[in-house]
Parts: structure tokens; C-alpha cells; sequence
């Protein structure tokens, strides 16, 4: 692991060995070298430094490739899911519309009225939940392509 470190930070990696404690954290995979097959991919938590972090490296047309797919993915997983929660909140919004309606609650006694009104307050509450799933959503996509940020490389 030191070695690879080495590879990675240069003399950073000798003059600060919590680069090479951050390498294996982030890479339990790596913990015997010697029977990983021949690319294995190896996360590189940044160090830090600009002057190592900034490095340019020739592009890798996979990896390039890779990353685009994941992004790809990764939009149109967004996509269907603000879709379906839409679905969901417009289904919540009728069904509390349709349970405030006067006809249907004047064609009920007062236990109809009493669970129209429990109806009601429980798609307030479905479709306040809708909007914490969408701010999830978000912060969980943002997270996803934050962590994927630093594996990009810059064109040389």
C-alpha cells in the first residue's frame, strides 16, 4: 500500500502517512495487492494539495466513457424519480380534493364527514412527505456526483 501511495502523492505520501491510511480506508479492496487482477480501479481520496490534486493526466477514453454513462444514469435516475413523485403528489392532491368535495360530504352521515376529514389530513401529510423525498432526492444526487467529481480527469 505504501508503494502505491508512493505512485499516487509522490514524497507527500512519506511526509504524511494519514494519505496512505486515507488511501486504504477508501479502498478496502486494495488490502492484498498482490491478488487483484490487472485494473482493478482505485478510488484517490484528494490530498489536500493543489499542487498534487491539480495534476493533469492524459485522458483514459474508458473512463471517459465510464463517467458519462454513470451521468447519464445518474440524470435519467433523476428524471423517473421526480417523475413518479409528481405521479404520487398530483394522486395525494386529487384524493384530498375529492374528499373535501360538498356533495360527497353532504351526501354522508357524520362518521362519513369524520373519515373524509382524516382522508384529507393524511394526504396533507403524504404529500409534505412527497417533498421530503424530492429534497432527498436532490442532496443524495448531489452527494452521488460530488463523490464522483474528483475521479473525472482534466484534459492534458
Amino acid at each position: 500500500m505504501e508503494a502505491l501511495a508512493q505512485r499516487i502523492y509522490g514524497d507527500a505520501a512519506k511526509e504524511r502517512p494519514e494519505l496512505i491510511q486515507e488511501l486504504r480506508d477508501a479502498n478496502p479492496h486494495l488490502e492484498n495487492l498482490n491478488d487483484l487482477p490487472d485494473g482493478t480501479p482505485v478510488l484517490v481520496p484528494p490530498s489536500g494539495d493543489p499542487k498534487i490534486d491539480d495534476v493533469s493526466t492524459a485522458a483514459d477514453p474508458q473512463l471517459e466513457a465510464a463517467m458519462a454513462d454513470l451521468a447519464g444514469a445518474l440524470n435519467d435516475f433523476e428524471q423517473r424519480r421526480s417523475e413518479v413523485l409528481t405521479e404520487r403528489q398530483e394522486t395525494f392532491a386529487e384524493s384530498a380534493r375529492l374528499a373535501s368535495s360538498q356533495p360527497l360530504r353532504d351526501a354522508g352521515g357524520r362518521d362519513v364527514v369524520a373519515q373524509l376529514d382524516s382522508i384529507v389530513r393524511d394526504t396533507a401529510t403524504l404529500i409534505s412527505d412527497v417533498g421530503v423525498e424530492r429534497k432527498a432526492l436532490a442532496d443524495d444526487l448531489l452527494t452521488a456526483r460530488t463523490i464522483l467529481h474528483p475521479v473525472r480527469r482534466r484534459p492534458s
